[in-house]
């Protein structure tokens, strides 16, 4: 059965082949009498002849049509292509150019044109380089050669001139093509537009060239200071002296140069807080008159040190408004600081202060190099002061920005002007005003009499305790200094004290664990945090903790006296 069912093809071939034949010489006999009219009378047909051509005439006839639609879903599927072609080259979001071997421009999409700012139509025929800025034109040249030499896809960034002489940054992606009918090789090209990104990228090449800067300086101002530190301290070691004399010189060096080093510290810490939003201000009514005095106060021994003199204009009534003094005195002091760096010797600084239109306006003039006009935008920014850092006598630049961070938490605002390069320069302060009554400055605390405190120092640092320890000595008080936290708990158990000064920093047991466990053991002492951490999540920990206060490092005789003050007088020895 298999075996018939394969031959049965093989027998009924020949016979379809011969009646096909028999049927399309028919057609064409007809086809040929119907072409030739003088030829229609001899077409003599049988009936089963007819028939037989009338049957293939239909089947022709449903050929045609099928191919008439086959036709028609082929152009149909061209225009769904050349559609979807426009909306990829001609609607791309990239620029897309194809290039002859030559470097002409043979075809163009929409992207491209707007990128090269000119039309289409005028793209053709023109060179690629006529549109690239002449100092890149030789990344694009070797890119080209590369692509034919080694046919191997190229990219380079470039840019492109812009109408009135400004330039786009343009990333180029170049692969190579063949056109199969003139059979050349071509450049295919898409351009990209990276002006955003080549922008950025300069702004954080600038900020990182600044940071560098300022990173430098910061070295070169903390070795300022430790230098004649580590010189005194050498020779006191060296040469012991009880001549006052000496000793009074060496204690006047100290002193400043570490108030200069804090303000370095200081500057820093206070600029992050503003730029994180953190920076608390301690508001009242105040009358800015003092807060210019206090400044002034400040900054004369440096002016002295400058060969420098202090000019002040102040109005006879207080100025009030509600801010922090302190924070206010800080402003005006780092414009004076400002100024005095940027002057030479004997030259006035001076500081004015009046009332316009409900507003006070504090002025701040010297007559130093001036500021260069491109450096203004940049002034009140962190780091600005690299480009004069060649004339600067010490300074971080961290100074103006911190006075513009504090003036706007005011609601004021900071300005800087030059007339010109070695005209000085001018910087203004507008501070709005408040109908606040004239405040009474609190008395100065001061250590009464020769009360004598049992004192319990706790920190982890041996020189920090031990010249803390020293400095309450000469004040007249009995302390005794432990480096942990279990020490700590022995030793007020033991001394009963009046004050116990504590670090928070403290290895294994830290300063708030210390203060939890002192209170729970019935410590009535007064607890004082004494830190180098200056955040104000800082200050909420040790208020949870039960501290009595919180104090910054490094601690000054003004402040110790003033803390010493705020602490109960009792007998030493008990509570």
């Amino acid at each position: 059965m298999s075996s018939e069912r394969r031959t049965q093809p093989d027998a009924v071939a020949p016979l379809a082949h011969a009646e096909t034949e028999s049927s399309q010489s028919l057609r064409r006999l007809a086809e040929d009498r119907l072409s030739h009219p003088d030829r229609r009378e001899r077409l003599d047909l049988t009936p089963d002849e007819a028939a037989q051509l009338l049957q293939e005439l239909r089947v022709h006839q449903v050929e045609l049509e099928m191919q008439n639609e086959s036709l028609r879903d082929t152009q149909e599927a061209l225009e769904r292509s050349r559609a979807r072609y426009f909306d990829l080259y001609e609607l791309a979001p990239v620029g897309y150019v194809t290039l002859a071997e030559a470097g002409l421009i043979e075809e163009a999409n929409l992207a491209a044109a707007l990128l090269l700012e000119t039309p289409r139509g005028l793209l053709i025929g023109q060179t690629l380089t006529r549109f690239i800025l002449p100092e890149d034109q030789d990344v694009f040249y070797r890119s080209r050669l590369c692509l034919f030499t080694t046919g191997e896809q190229q990219a380079c960034e470039l840019r492109l001139r812009r109408t009135g002489g400004a330039s786009l940054w343009v990333q180029l992606q170049l692969t190579q093509g063949m056109d199969s009918m003139a059979e050349a090789r071509q450049a295919r090209i898409t351009l990209s537009d990276i002006d955003a990104r080549k922008q950025a990228e300069s702004v954080l090449h600038e900020e990182e060239q600044r940071k560098d800067q300022f990173l430098a300086m910061l070295g070169h101002e903390l070795r300022n200071p430790l230098a004649p530190i580590l010189h005194v301290a050498e020779s006191l070691r060296l040469a012991p002296s009880r001549d006052p004399q000496h000793i009074r010189q060496a204690s006047e060096i100290l002193t400043r140069q570490v108030g200069h080093l804090t303000r370095l510290v200081d500057d820093l810490l206070d600029v992050a807080r503003i730029g994180r939003g953190v920076m608390h201000l301690a508001k009242a009514a105040c009358d800015l008159r003092e807060a210019a005095e206090s400044a002034a106060e400040q900054v004369r021994p440096l002016l002295a040190q400058h060969g420098q003199r202090l000019e002040m204009a102040l109005p006879d009534t207080p100025v009030m408004l509600e801010g922090d003094p302190v924070r206010l005195a800080q402003v005006i002091a780092n414009l004076l600081r400002n100024a005095s760096q940027f002057s030479e010797a004997e030259t006035p600084v001076s500081l004015t202060l009046e009332v316009q239109d409900g507003v006070a306006v504090l002025r701040v003039r010297d007559r130093g190099i001036g500021l260069p006009q491109p450096l203004l935008p940049h002034l009140f920014g962190p780091f600005a002061r690299g480009e004069m850092s060649e004339h600067a006598q010490g300074g971080l630049g961290m100074g103006l920005a911190l006075v513009k961070g504090l003036v706007e938490l005011h609601g004021g605002s900071v300005e800087a002007s030059s007339p010109g390069p070695g005209q000085g320069s001018i910087f203004g302060v507008r501070l709005p005003l408040s109908g606040a009554a004239v405040a009474v400055a609190a008395p100065a605390l001061q250590l009464a009499g020769p009360a004598v405190r049992q004192i319990l120092v706790v920190d982890d640092n041996p020189d920090v305790a031990e010249a803390f320890a020293l400095l309450l000595d000469i004040l007249g008080q009995q302390v005794e200094t432990v480096a942990d936290g279990p020490a700590a708990l022995d030793a007020a158990a033991r001394l009963r004290p009046d004050l116990i000064l504590l670090d928070l920093g403290l290895p294994g047991m830290d300063g708030f664990e210390v203060a939890r466990r002192l209170r729970a053991s019935g410590c009535t002492a007064r607890l004082v945090a004494v830190t180098g951490y200056g955040e104000e999540h800082d200050l909420e920990d040790g208020k949870a903790a039960d501290f009595d206060e919180q104090l910054l490092k490094p601690l000054g005789q003004d402040a110790v006296i003033a803390m010493l003050a705020r602490c109960p007088v009792g007998v030493v020895g008990a509570n």
